[in-house]
């Protein structure tokens, strides 16, 4: 399970350590996070099917985990889940405020 804690950790620390209008790197950081978000959720639900329960080799888990990484980074990419953007411009707020 995600704990929101650690995200509004994860978020708060990265908010400190901007030493300057890194704008770029601050954007591609979000859009990591979110891919990874997403890849979590495809991770739990792939672990709600028996699709690749059977056969559970090395190959497999390596065929998987690369199958799942390629569909998160798709769905981030080509629809606007709002998570990058979310955190982008808390960051923002947070920096430009203190």
């Amino acid at each position: 399970m995600i704990d929101i804690g650690q995200i509004e950790a994860v978020i708060d620390s990265a908010a400190k350590q901007i030493e300057g209008p890194q704008e770029k790197e601050i954007r591609q950081a979000c859009d990591d996070f979110e891919n990874i978000f997403v890849k979590m959720m495809v991770d739990k639900m792939w672990s709600s099917v028996n699709l690749f329960k059977e056969d559970i080799s090395f190959e497999s888990e390596i065929w998987q985990d690369t199958f799942t990484a390629q569909i998160a980074e798709e769905i981030s990419q080509n629809s606007n889940i709002g998570i990058s953007e979310a955190i982008y411009s808390q960051i923002l707020k947070d920096y430009k405020s203190g």
